[in-house]
């Protein structure tokens, strides 16, 4: 991996961090976790300042969240497109939607793995997980019921945020061809 790759990474990681640091408080999860903890530790830093500007309300943490898509443009500019600023002004909402997608898919694979290795929700990591994946696995728990100790509503979530991200990353193509 070459320098930029690494750094390329690490940011991506940051503002992933910062993404998962809004959905926490959307879920209204467990702040007292060791892992929301680490998530707040590593987001405290610069979301205490924007805080005092940019007030939460309604339950929404609007400092975060405009945070995360500052930081998904500024990611844009340095690492992406190299094209004009309209230009990735009217790309950020696809790259954060399937920013958004990719946390989701990771964060219900990580469920599913953490479910065969520790039935029981023993791992400190699991509630905050349940917080988080439970609105996407319910809408498929409904419909597809457990069959004995085997839940298939993760593996229906996972093709229906993949078939998501399929289409959030074609949409501007589509819009593009309408318009020209």
């Amino acid at each position: 991996m070459s320098p930029v790759e690494i750094l390329k990474f690490l940011y991506d990681l940051f503002v992933y961090i910062v993404l998962l640091r809004f959905l926490l408080q959307l879920v209204r999860a467990d702040f007292y976790n060791p892992f929301s903890q680490f998530v707040v530790t590593m987001t405290q830093w610069i979301l205490s300042p924007l805080r005092r500007i940019i007030p939460g309300s309604r339950g929404i943490d609007w400092s975060s969240l405009l945070l995360f898509l500052a930081l998904v443009l500024l990611g844009q500019v340095l690492f992406g497109f190299g094209g004009s600023l309209l230009g990735m002004l009217i790309m950020l909402p696809f790259t954060a939607t399937i920013m958004l997608i990719n946390l989701l898919l990771f964060l219900v694979f990580i469920k599913v793995i953490l479910s065969w290795v520790d039935p029981y929700q023993q791992q400190p990591m699991q509630r905050p997980l349940s917080q988080l994946t439970n609105p996407i696995l319910a809408p498929f728990r409904r419909l597809i019921p457990p069959i004995g100790m085997i839940d298939l509503s993760a593996l229906f979530a996972i093709l229906a945020l993949y078939l998501a991200r399929w289409f959030v990353e074609r949409l501007p193509f589509w819009m593009f061809g309408l318009f020209s």
